[in-house]
Order: C-alpha cells, then sequence, then structure tokens
C-alpha cells in the first residue's frame, strides 16, 4: 500500500474513534450529573384540579342574534356619542 492511503485510513480510524469515544464520555458525564434527579411523585398541577369539577354539566350555546344585536347598538352608541 502507499503511505497515502495509510495516512488517509489512519485519519479515519482516528476520526472514528475519537467521535465515539466523545460520545462514550459525553454519556456517562451526562449519567453522573442527573443521577441525583428523580421526577415529582405526582402531577404538580393536580392541586389545581378539582376532581368534582362540573362545569361541562351547565354547557349552553350561546345566541348569536342577541350577541349581534348587542354589539350593533354598541356601534351605534359610540358614533352618536363621537359626534
Amino acid at each position: 500500500m502507499n503511505s497515502g492511503v495509510i495516512t488517509f485510513l489512519v485519519v479515519i480510524f482516528g476520526s472514528v474513534f475519537a467521535g465515539v469515544a466523545t460520545g462514550a464520555i459525553a454519556h456517562y458525564m451526562g449519567n453522573e450529573s442527573l443521577a441525583g434527579i428523580s421526577s415529582p411523585q405526582e402531577n404538580p398541577t393536580a392541586q389545581f384540579v378539582d376532581e368534582n369539577d362540573n362545569s361541562g354539566e351547565g354547557f349552553s350555546l350561546i345566541n348569536e342574534q342577541e350577541i349581534l344585536t348587542e354589539i350593533n347598538d354598541l356601534k351605534q352608541r359610540h358614533k352618536s356619542s363621537q359626534k
């Protein structure tokens, strides 16, 4: 083999080895840094949820025509107050 091919192979294998070694070290350090960390035993937002909340039972649709009438009245009052 010629020296150029050997040099190329040494560089390629060295780069692959360096990448694998760096990844292994980073994985080990990440596991060590998170060794004492654990997730909470319960959901922290559970204190804000009422288990007996039946707010969905009283659901009713709003009459669109009433809303449009109110908006139109507000527009008219606003126009008359600007004059």
